[in-house]
């Protein structure tokens, strides 16, 4: 910072604490109610390739699509599928009737 003169001066220290799955939280509610399955994963260090889930949906996922991003210096995983699977399910029963 500058005082009236232009002179830099040292002001202090400041700390921002970030609840990173609070931030997240209506952003997955909303993933869920559009009909996906989810999961967020962290590493657990910053030098260990480990992941822990963070947050999940209900179900198990199956072969979700997978996206990697660095928040600081902790890598997360998002990743996602349709509730139901990726696949077209096809009733059996109309088939058997005709």
């Amino acid at each position: 910072m500058e005082d009236g003169t232009g002179q830099e001066y040292f002001w202090g220290f400041t700390i921002i604490i970030l609840r990173v799955p609070d931030i997240f939280s209506e952003s997955l509610s909303a993933v869920s109610e559009f009909g996906y399955e989810y999961r967020l994963s962290k590493t657990v260090a910053p030098w260990d390739d480990t992941y822990e889930i963070v947050s999940q949906s209900d179900d198990k996922l199956i072969s979700p699509i997978s996206y990697g991003f660095t928040i600081g210096e902790e890598n997360w995983k998002f990743e996602l599928m349709p509730k139901g699977g990726w696949g077209k399910k096809v009733c059996n029963s109309a088939w058997r009737n005709s």
